[in-house]
């Protein structure tokens, strides 16, 4: 119900629309994000409220099909592709659900189509960069700028490898990371960049940090590490013997280092208040990972000698125990930089079910926390824009109705250490039994939580089965079988899920798969109507099999409580759109969006960005509200949120409404009022260029709404004096015979 502070518009609205938390008294040129230092510990800290700034947010990438492969390269600046509208939308929801932090790539594109060509920088695609930081902006999510590579064209790494072509000394990435030639172009690089974003004034308060490259290694098996005899004189100046194993090993180590201090000396040359960062995947030592990994990664020389500011790890679970790559990067007990959990993620092989790809990335994050971490950037917001995704991508923040993004979200959970899920699979590292295995491969491995690297194999042909006893009945939703079949191509195999009430019981058929699978394929089960009842002990029997029997996970999922995280997420709100061009078309509907089914929305309209003094509190059945009655005050502030079975969902980004009118009857605005000077001192001047004098007024008003001059039938040119009002911000609203005209007005 509309209150009588609403007064009546006689045509529709025209909308200013900006949204609360983009407002900031920071200068466009400053940073706001910084680092500060106390008792050996560093932090991030937001310079303009002063406040501890814990990054959390996504990567935030389209990814496309790709011509040169199944998909990867993102479409997110692309000129014929970039879309403010999409953009817009995810930094609603993400922004809404709490986050403060995205990490995006500049240069996740196909040469021809990416941010340089043969004449460099592209304007459009630099523009684009610019709008989306607008958009981060608009919604306080501040942005790490991340380069993958230096661009083939525009003379940025071509010179370089032409260098080092002709002189054998360096090869592929080595080139331009450790050859001279190949650290002047990154310079070049990133000062061009710095400039662009300059000439646009660009909104640096945005940028959290310029990321030198997403994640660094060099290429030991590319020169000039192939090398065994002879000195090479890296881009430090220095002089390497490549028949010495340490001074290859000090070659990779003291060139990174000299890599990343020359080109951040050269970024704060023209930016002085930015951060810097590199991005780094886990070393292979002193713990390995990996086998026959020819990429080593010196991140402790970094650590201990570079002028980074701070660092960006890239880990994820299902592979190898946080501890041990913790170990390996060198992390355990640090806290002289900030580090930046910068990629992680929940991977489709180890569950096909939303909740538990949330507690896997929940418990992921909090164990990382706990261990010192200080920031938190999931892999990625959004899988991708087509169907292009892989068996092995990981889950998106935005998949089924953004329930990962939720899970995680500051929201629903508000301290990044604390895990807030719970564990629903009941087989997990509970004893198992098998018909056969192989030493290397026992059964314990069915259930030990790493689907992808520890399967259990008979040793045998079929028949063979593997069995899990949970300990005591469960009813189960689910039951879940990550195949292990050793090929992408596929071959018919029969799995026969059997489950007994207890150890002693006959086994009774649940389900039966059968049909041409390939490994890592994901085969999921559950009774149409209600759970599995009365589960203690689950044997799979495998009668079919082109070769040995082996299964990478067998899980049991029982029923999670998560009626909390099944509320709808914030809805968009699309019309006005926030921080998007001002709209003039002629409607006067609030308007909002949702991807999901919801059976009511909660508006409200208040004056005040806190919510404190609401004017409208409504429960509306459709996605639009009637906006043809205006607030007499000159702003006014709404959010929406949804609702369904399970309750209400956050609520939306806060609006800011400026009311006005469209003149034209066509929607488009004419401007028929003039006024001049402003800002003014003494007096302003007041031009009415249209055919309106008959009920003209003009009235005065504080910046709160109140009322101070009434002019009535105006002069064509009419003069309003000021002398007396204190320095601020005013408004003037015209009256005219076809509606409401208002201005803004500084008194100096």
């Amino acid at each position: 119900m509309l209150f009588d502070k609403l007064l009546l518009c006689l045509i529709c609205l025209s909308f200013t629309f900006l949204n609360v938390f983009g407002q900031t008294a920071v200068p466009r040129s400053e940073h706001r994000i910084g680092i500060k230092h106390s008792g050996g510990s560093a932090s991030f800290f937001d310079k303009e409220t002063g406040e501890a700034f814990v990054p959390r947010g996504f990567n935030y990438i389209q990814l496309v099909q790709s011509p040169a492969g199944p998909y990867g390269e993102s479409q997110l600046f692309q000129p014929d592709s970039h879309s403010p509208e999409d953009i817009d939308d995810d930094f609603q929801r993400i922004a809404a659900l709490g986050y403060n932090s995205l990490r995006v790539f500049l240069d996740l594109c196909r040469d021809e189509r990416c941010i340089a060509d043969q004449n460099g920088l592209i304007d459009e695609y630099v523009d684009n960069i610019v709008n989306l930081l607008e958009r981060a902006r608009q919604y306080n999510l501040f942005v790490m700028l991340t380069m993958n590579w230096l661009p083939d064209l525009g003379d940025y790494s071509g010179p370089a490898h032409e260098i080092c072509e002709q002189s054998g000394e360096f090869f592929g990435g080595n080139c331009l990371v450790l050859s001279p030639k190949g650290v002047e172009l990154y310079v070049t690089f990133f000062q061009d960049l710095i400039r662009a974003l300059q000439d646009r004034n660009a909104p640096f308060d945005a940028i959290w940090s310029y990321q030198l490259r997403n994640e660094f290694f060099v290429e030991h098996h590319h020169a000039p590490f192939t090398k065994n005899s002879g000195m090479i004189t890296a881009a430090n100046g220095k002089s390497y013997d490549m028949g010495s194993a340490q001074d290859k090993k000090l070659l990779g180590e003291e060139g990174l280092v000299y890599w990343a201090n020359t080109i951040t000396s050269a970024i704060k040359a023209l930016d002085p208040t930015a951060l810097v960062t590199c991005g780094f995947f886990t070393p292979n030592d002193p713990i390995q990972l990996r086998e026959n990994d020819t990429r080593i990664v010196p991140f402790r020389a970094a650590l201990e000698n570079s002028e980074l500011d701070f660092f960006d790890i890239h880990m994820y679970p299902g592979f190898d125990r946080q501890v041990d790559n913790l170990e390996n990067y060198g992390l355990i007990g640090y806290s002289a930089k900030p580090i930046v959990l910068g990629e992680y993620g929940t991977f489709l092989p180890l569950t096909a079910d939303d909740y538990n790809a949330a507690f896997i990335s929940d418990v992921w994050q909090s164990d990382a926390c706990q261990a010192g971490i200080d920031g938190f950037l999931y892999w990625t917001w959004e899988r991708h824009r087509t169907a292009a995704s892989n068996n092995d991508d990981p889950w998106g923040g935005a998949d089924e109705g953004a329930f990962l993004g939720k899970a995680l979200s500051p929201f629903f959970k508000p301290d990044p250490c604390e895990v807030v899920t719970s564990e629903t699979n009941v087989a997990l590292r509970k004893n198992t039994a098998a018909s056969m295995s192989i030493p290397e491969n026992p059964s314990d491995w069915v259930v030990d939580g790493n689907p992808t690297q520890t399967p259990w194999i008979s040793g045998g042909f079929p028949p063979q089965w593997v069995e899990v006893d949970f300990g005591r009945q469960y009813d189960l939703q689910k039951i879940e079988l990550v195949v292990e079949t050793g090929s992408d191509d596929p071959h018919h195999y029969t799995h026969q899920i059997m489950a007994r009430s207890s150890p002693g019981a006959a086994n009774r058929n649940i389900h039966t798969f059968s049909g041409d699978r390939v490994n890592f394929e994901q085969l999921s089960y559950q009774e149409p109507a209600g759970l599995i009842n009365n589960v203690r002990v689950l044997r799979i029997t495998m009668p079919e099999a082109p070769g040995w029997i082996a299964l990478h996970e067998l899980r049991a999922i029982v029923p999670a409580d998560r009626d909390h995280l099944d509320v709808p997420s914030p809805p968009i709100l699309s019309y006005p759109r926030p921080g998007l061009e001002n709209i003039t078309a002629s409607k006067s509907n609030l308007e909002w969006k949702s991807d999901i089914e919801a059976s009511a929305s909660q508006l409200q309209i208040a004056v005040d960005t806190a919510f404190q003094e609401i004017l409208v509190d409504e429960v509306i059945n459709e996605l639009n509200f009637n906006g043809n009655d205006l607030l007499s005050k000159e702003v006014f502030f709404w959010r929406v949120r949804l609702q369904n079975a399970k309750g209400w969902g956050p609520w939306s980004v806060v609006g800011k409404v400026q009311p006005g009118v469209i003149v034209s009857t066509a929607g488009q605005r004419k401007e028929i009022i003039k006024f001049y000077p402003n800002p003014a001192d003494e007096q302003i001047t007041v031009e009415n260029l249209g055919d309106n004098q008959n009920g003209l007024k003009y009235e005065l008003l504080s910046s709160t709404g109140d009322r101070l001059k009434v002019i009535t039938n105006p002069l064509p040119t009419q003069t309003i004096t000021l002398g007396s009002l204190p320095a601020g911000v005013y408004f003037l609203r015209v009256y005219l015979k076809d509606g409401v005209w208002s201005g803004r007005i500084v008194k100096i």
